[in-house]
């Protein structure tokens, strides 16, 4: 199992093997289904009580919403004349909540406004640099910083749109940085083609390692895994420098593909290799080391 204990104000994150537990600690627990039923009346705990809003996802619904979401992008493309993405979504969303799939409560809390609002900054900030031409001038700059070559672009575009992922939302982070390297196409279609730089910009701003702001996972697991903030530069920093050196040069050389896939498949093959020979969690810090069926639904414990 795993915990996390507060106790004066301090937050310690371990195995729960390895919890001294005093009177008056309160616990963050990630337990068995049937702990509450099976503890409730013990007298060891003086509260006990779920976490309803970390409820683990409703299985039993999961080949309802796969249905659904097939059906919705089925419609999409076949009748892609007549109907939009966005209709078939809308039937999609109000097809699930009848279903079941999703609560109101929940698509409401999917529904974030200051999200949208970032994106919608960004894609008038997008209009108003083509109108104003600025993005043509850091188109220019770019060019000229990779040497004029293709390469040198694909490489400083890839940096850009990871730095601005960091501190912005990926689509926000596209909607920026999209004009800039269509601009830089339209310079020279021939030197420049546009699919490479869509795919920079793809693998770019999803690639968010370096801050525990810089997407929604990094945050989820920063309080609860007792992380610092210094810890995700310091392995954010290496990992974004390596999937650099990768889409990049995946990128670069498209044409040998299959070499890649080859690459990826052997490297693969080696990693479950490694990992039987060392099974328990090696390459997982000592916190998190614990038994597969221990991960079960949450709840909130005082002793």
């Amino acid at each position: 199992m795993f915990a996390s204990k507060l106790r004066d104000d301090q937050q310690i994150v371990s195995r729960i093997a390895d919890v001294s537990l005093r009177q008056d600690d309160s616990i963050l627990l990630l337990a068995t289904a049937s702990f509450l039923e099976r503890s409730r009346q013990d007298p060891a705990f003086s509260q006990l009580q779920e976490l309803t809003e970390h409820a683990p996802p409703r299985y039993s619904r999961a080949p309802v919403a796969v249905v659904l979401a097939a059906a919705m992008i089925t419609v999409t493309i076949g009748a892609r004349e007549s109907i939009d993405l966005l209709t078939a979504s809308l039937f999609c969303v109000a097809a699930m909540l009848v279903s079941g799939c999703v609560t109101p409560d929940e698509a409401r809390g999917a529904f974030r406004a200051d999200i949208f609002l970032v994106i919608g900054a960004a894609f008038g900030l997008s209009t108003a640099m083509v109108n104003s031409g600025a993005a043509a001038s850091v188109a220019g700059w770019l060019v000229l910083a990779g040497g004029g070559s293709f390469e040198g672009m694909v490489c400083l575009l890839y940096l850009v749109t990871a730095l601005l992922t960091e501190v912005i939302t990926n689509n926000a982070a596209v909607a920026l940085m999209f004009p800039i390297a269509f601009e830089t196409h339209l310079a020279s279609p021939e030197k420049f083609p546009l699919r490479p730089l869509m795919y920079t910009l793809m693998l770019a701003a999803s690639a968010s390692f370096i801050t525990p702001t810089g997407y929604q996972t990094n945050l989820m697991v920063y309080k609860p895994g007792g992380y610092r903030y210094v810890d995700f530069p310091r392995v954010g920093i290496p990992l974004q420098l390596l999937a650099m050196g990768v889409s990049c040069g995946v990128i670069l050389t498209i044409e040998f593909w299959y070499l890649w896939v080859i690459l990826a498949a052997g490297l693969l093959v080696c990693f479950f290799v490694v990992a039987r020979l060392f099974p328990r969690g090696v390459f997982a810090p000592t916190a998190f080391r614990a038994p597969v069926d221990a991960l079960v639904p949450s709840a909130d414990v005082r002793v």
